[in-house]
């Protein structure tokens, strides 16, 4: 990227960007301020507007009370004694009673017809009145108020429970007036007056002055003076929108009866008074005073409450000046917005004495960091050198691991096969031996079978001379047949010579004569059989004696040929077993090595990998203080806003921040992985000589053959080692 020599400094930079959070801040303070009076100026108009409800409230809570001071006036037993002497108690009467309640400027009783029976004589304050007899021998019957409580015709509102008094707007009395002689100004409240029948006998008229709404307002004016609320102006109009009260200032209300009861409101205060009196409820606004234009706020409360009767029709209404109103919050905003200038201008001067900081302690690092820069260069290019070496080092380690990996590999498959091997010659010796010990005992049974046979010879020659008793026997036997058929023939000839009486002898001579010639014939069979038999029994007891001599020689070489058989099998299981041994020793040994080997072949892997990879980060680090001094020139001209630098030396900021030799952590970490290779090569060295030895101790320890394979050459048994 190409920097312009006109691109602005980063003390610019600084002061703009501090400057422009000043003003962002401020802004959203301002902001905040604004709400935050938006939300109190509410809060003020609401009292505002409260204090006319407030007034409100007790003009009705005394208007209550008004109400009920006539009728109860007008039910007290000496108003039924209407004589002329009874006048002085009636007058002393109401002079109790004005002086009691303190707002009354008179009390008029009359009779039905309307003729004046008493009156007050003393006022409020216990003086007398200078004209107040001028009200005797008058007669009211033409006033409305007298009139209306004749007729029944009150001021009323049921629902609110108000009932029986007729109420008389505000104006100036002429009753009071001309019995004082001065303007009395006030407001009228008169009942009938019944006797125990019920019936109407005369009507009482309560003359209240004014200072009964008036005194509210003194009041209500000192509680809004000590909320800060001096400009205040007090206003009471009636239905008409007529002035009843025009009060600003001072503990008593000032009557102009020039306007009270005669101007309008709303002529004057451009018609807020219509809209307030109009509607219903409070009402809060603004409107321009045509006088000087200045602006007005003004709260107005229709007087409607449960102690008032809304036909009347009053309204209170408040004005003061605006600024008056918001006075404190005014005040506050100045104060908020002046602080707020010094603020700025304070925090512009910090900024620029801080970014002033910040770009001498930037310069200070450019420069360290150029020197770094040109550091790391010279790092890269040797630890190029050196990773590159390395790098050929471990490509040539990780072959020579990978071809004795798999020359281990081949190894342990040779011992394995060779494992599987003596196990089949194991399990061949293990039949052979059965076989041998199943030869044994058939011969064994063959010696017995000889004994047997030899025993059955013997019986052979007991029958060849039982053989030879039966045809002594039979010779015997060949005698007395030879006798029997002399003895016949004799017979025969001593029959013949008997003649008639021999003749049944001659046939038994004959008959024995035919016998022993059968029996002759017989025996001489039989002496031939047996004489046959005994040249054949003769015969096979010499074959078989031959024969069992023969046997029994030949058993005997068998018997000792299976036991020397049996002898070297047991020797020949022996050897294998330790064959077996050793040759799952080596197995073990060979996986342990193979284990070590692929252990070492992935640390070569990795070493190779990791010298590759700092081959490439020292071509970075190349590439990156290149960049470095890019970046440099590139830090300067965002600081001093050119290409073009002087700066002085770094302070103790740049120092502490640049405290560490980076070429002494590259040869420590460079130290610290060639001793860490050198040990790994140095452990499987060690691994691989352990092994070695162990093998050797095996090889010996077998003999001279325990790990080869047996070789069975005739009736020797010897053990050959493999080549």
């Amino acid at each position: 990227m190409k920097l312009n020599k006109w691109h602005s400094s980063i003390k610019f930079k600084l002061m703009v960007s501090m400057v422009g959070i000043t003003l962002i801040v401020s802004g959203l303070s301002a902001f905040i301020a604004h709400e935050g009076s938006v939300a109190q100026r509410q809060g003020i108009a609401k009292n505002f507007e409260d204090q006319a409800g407030s007034i409100s409230e007790a003009i009705a809570a005394q208007f209550y009370e008004r109400y009920g001071d006539v009728q109860a006036f007008s039910i007290n037993k000496i108003l039924l004694d209407q004589s002329p002497k009874n006048v002085p108690a009636l007058v002393d009467h109401f002079n109790k009673l004005v002086a009691l309640y303190g707002i009354y400027d008179g009390v008029i009783y009359t009779n039905a017809k309307g003729d004046v029976i008493a009156a007050n004589s003393l006022s409020s304050d216990g003086k007398p009145i200078a004209n107040a007899k001028v009200v005797y021998g008058k007669n009211f019957s033409d006033n409305d108020w007298f009139k209306a409580a004749l007729a029944g015709e009150f001021t009323e509102d049921k629902a609110k429970g108000f009932a029986g008094t007729y109420f008389g707007d505000t104006n100036i009395d002429p009753i009071t007036t001309e019995m004082y002689g001065t303007e009395k100004y006030g407001n009228t409240f008169t009942a009938q007056v019944k006797n125990e029948a019920g019936q109407v006998i005369g009507v009482i008229s309560n003359r209240a002055n004014f200072l009964w709404v008036e005194s509210e307002y003194v009041l209500a004016k000192t509680t809004l003076d000590a909320m800060g609320l001096q400009d205040v102006d007090l206003h009471l109009v009636n239905k008409n929108d007529q002035f009843m009260v025009d009060y600003d200032e001072g503990t008593v209300v000032k009557r102009d009866l020039t306007r009270l009861v005669k101007g309008k409101f709303a002529e004057e205060r451009e018609g807020l008074a219509v809209r307030a009196t109009k509607g219903s409820g409070q009402e809060f606004g603004y409107y321009d005073d045509p006088t000087n234009g200045a602006k007005i706020a003004a709260a107005s409360h229709n007087v409607s409450e449960k102690k008032w009767i809304d036909a009347i029709g009053w309204t209170v209404i408040l004005t003061t000046t605006y600024d008056s109103l918001y006075a404190e919050d005014i005040k506050m905003q100045k104060q908020l917005y002046i602080i707020q200038g010094l603020a700025t201008l304070i925090f512009g001067f910090l900024s620029w004495m801080f970014a002033n900081r910040i770009s001498k302690n930037f310069l200070q690092v450019a420069q360290r960091l150029g020197v770094a820069a040109e550091k790391s260069h010279k790092t890269s290019v040797e630890l190029t050198v050196a990773s590159r070496s390395v790098s050929d080092s471990s490509t040539e380690q990780s072959a020579a691991v990978q071809e004795t990996v798999s020359s281990m590999s081949e190894i342990s498959s040779m011992i394995t096969q060779t494992n599987s091997n003596v196990k089949e010659c194991t399990s061949i010796a293990a039949r052979v031996t059965g076989r041998s010990e199943q030869g044994n005992q058939t011969m064994r049974r063959l010696a017995s079978a000889m004994d047997a046979v030899n025993h059955a010879n013997s019986q052979l020659q007991n029958m060849a001379n039982i053989i030879n008793e039966v045809s002594a026997k039979t010779m015997v036997i060949n005698d007395i047949v030879f006798k029997t058929q002399l003895l016949s023939i004799n017979a025969s000839i001593e029959a013949a010579r008997a003649g008639q009486h021999g003749k049944g002898f001659a046939v038994v001579a004959e008959e024995v004569g035919n016998l022993a010639q059968m029996s002759g014939n017989a025996a001489k069979e039989i002496q031939l059989l047996i004489s046959d038999s005994q040249k054949q029994v003769l015969q096979i007891i010499e074959v078989t004696q031959a024969r069992s001599k023969e046997s029994q020689a030949v058993s005997q070489e068998a018997l000792q040929a299976f036991s020397e058989i049996a002898t070297g099998i047991t020797a020949i299981n022996e050897r294998l077993a330790g064959v077996t041994q050793a040759t799952h020793e080596q197995e073990l040994g060979i996986q342990q090595i193979s284990i070590a080997m692929t252990q070492m072949d992935q640390s070569t892997q990795r070493n190779s990998s990791l010298a590759a990879q700092a081959n490439e980060l020292a071509d970075d680090l190349g590439k990156q203080s290149a960049m470095s001094f890019r970046i440099v020139k590139a830090l300067r001209t965002i600081v001093v806003g050119s290409t073009a630098l002087k700066t002085k030396r770094s302070d103790d900021i740049v120092d502490q921040l640049m405290e560490e030799d980076t070429d002494a952590a590259v040869g420590q970490n460079s130290e610290r992985k060639s001793s860490e290779s050198n040990e790994k090569n140095s452990n499987l060295l060690n691994l691989v000589g352990r092994f070695e030895e162990k093998l050797n101790n095996k090889s010996s320890s077998n003999e001279g053959g325990a790990s080869g394979i047996p070789d069975l050459d005739g009736d020797d048994i010897s053990f050959k080692k493999p080549a």
